[in-house]
């Protein structure tokens, strides 16, 4: 049995990530930070853009500039890392 893909993002103020991964541990490691930052920082999305983009190719880390400006197609925002 596959575990379920749940979608995962975090930002830094400047920049969010995004990535679709099977557990908390996989993401942090897609994004390169600790567990412990994970856990204060990152967390599941429901955004559906940020879930269809993600899970169209699991496990790639997709960032983006945080854009403060609305009406804006959000997934292509997002560039591959």
């Amino acid at each position: 049995m596959t575990k379920k893909l749940k979608t995962f993002g975090w930002g830094d103020g400047r920049k969010e990530w995004i990535v679709a991964a099977t557990t908390k541990k996989s993401a942090a490691e897609s994004f390169g930070i600790t567990m412990h930052e994970f856990r204060n920082y990152a967390s599941e999305t429901g955004n559906d853009a940020e879930i269809e983009l993600a899970t169209s190719e699991p496990g790639k880390v997709f960032r983006s500039p945080i854009c403060l400006f609305k009406g804006k197609e959000y997934n292509s925002r997002f560039d591959k890392e």
